[in-house]
């Protein structure tokens, strides 16, 4: 590396840590101002209240960094254009490439640090934060109406693959166990062959199984429907009933919301027909697409930031800019259609990228 290249990489790197520096404070004054009283209130330890808000910085750095990139490359060639730095660049004969193979550089640590962060730092405190967010959320419910029921309270999942339709009352969603129970298993046509009622079920975590408490266990004809065996029993265990709880749970959230971890469960619970599917691999397929961003801003800011260094920087910062919102302006078009079924999974989110790849492509080559 010349001292051209350490200079150029420490100078962007700089702007890099400063905009990154505002963009983390952002967050933090965000959820301060949206959390902080409902934790205070809550009673949480001031430990949890710390994990809490770098949960969060932490969920939303995969986001951030590329825009933080972008911006430090917009300061950096600012820099150099005021100073008449990029004037010298040009007259000493470096090309475009050239100039920004130090920027390239970056672009490549920021883009394998949002593939660590996203696969095995941000799923784990996406989840904790999920939990502490449930917590808070049960806490806020007890102390306003004792007889409200929050979502994780009423259990129902539909196990397509197994036949079966479970309905929990009053499930405790961290200790996996519920009140009234019923199970109805159905055969493939979708004739109920067996019914399970108790008082009380709770999943056993270790044995992966599901255990029923002062319950019934009915027996059907399946060509007529009747019942024809009734079995009546204090406490009782079930082997084949292996269905986790938490698997249910993820397929009632918001696929935005989820891990990178959750999300590859998820998807191997869906069928390979089922439409739903779609979504969460559109949701799996952005994880990595967001590695590409720090090139993609790379290529529409660099060739336009330094194609005159007689212009006015602000009116040459505008292209890059109109460029930048064009990508998400598409890039959201492209998951609605992606999400409505209409574009494949793939194509809905990779398409962006490749006009843009191709764009910059064009601007380099033109330079």
């Amino acid at each position: 590396m010349t001292i051209f290249d350490r200079y150029l990489f420490s100078l962007c790197f700089k702007n890099l840590i400063i905009v990154l520096g505002f963009f983390i404070v952002l967050i933090i004054i965000q959820d301060v101002y949206g959390n902080l009283l409902d934790l205070l209130r809550a009673k949480f330890p001031l430990v949890e209240i710390y994990n809490f808000f770098m949960y969060g910085i932490i969920e939303k750095l995969v986001s951030i960094l590329p825009i933080t990139f972008f911006i430090s490359v917009i300061l950096t060639v600012s820099s150099l254009h005021n100073t008449q730095q990029l004037t010298i660049l040009k007259s000493s004969g470096l090309s475009l490439w050239r100039i920004s193979l130090s920027f390239a550089g970056i672009a490549l640590i920021i883009s394998i640090a949002i593939y660590l962060i996203s696969t095995f730092i941000a799923p784990l405190c996406i989840e904790k934060k999920q939990l502490l967010e449930e917590t808070l959320s049960r806490q806020y419910i007890d102390s306003t109406s004792s007889s409200h029921l929050s979502e994780n309270e009423i259990f129902t999942y539909h196990n397509k693959r197994s036949n079966r339709l479970w309905f929990i009352e009053n499930f405790n969603a961290k200790k996996m166990k519920g009140g009234y129970t019923i199970l109805h298993q159905m055969n493939k046509l979708g004739t109920e062959t067996s019914r399970i009622i108790a008082e009380k079920s709770f999943y056993d975590n270790d044995l992966k199984t599901w255990n029923f408490q002062k319950g019934t266990e009915l027996i059907f004809d399946t060509i007529s429907g009747d019942p024809i065996q009734s079995k009546v029993f204090e406490n009782k265990q079930f082997i084949t009933l292996n269905e986790d709880p938490r698997d249910a749970l993820l397929l009632n959230k918001n696929p935005n919301k989820l891990s990178l971890n959750q999300t590859k469960r998820v998807l191997t619970l869906i069928d390979e027909g089922n439409p739903k599917r779609t979504i969460y691999l559109i949701h799996l397929l952005n994880f990595f697409a967001s590695c590409l961003l720090p090139f993609i801003f790379l290529g529409i800011s660099i060739p336009l930031l330094t194609r005159s260094v007689k212009a006015n920087y602000f009116m040459l910062a505008l292209y890059p800019l109109l460029l930048f919102l064009l990508f998400f302006i598409i890039k959201g078009l492209c998951l609605i259609l992606g999400k409505n079924y209409i574009l494949p999974a793939t194509l809905s989110i990779f398409l962006p990228y490749s006009i843009f790849l191709i764009l910059s492509t064009k601007l380099y080559w033109k330079e």
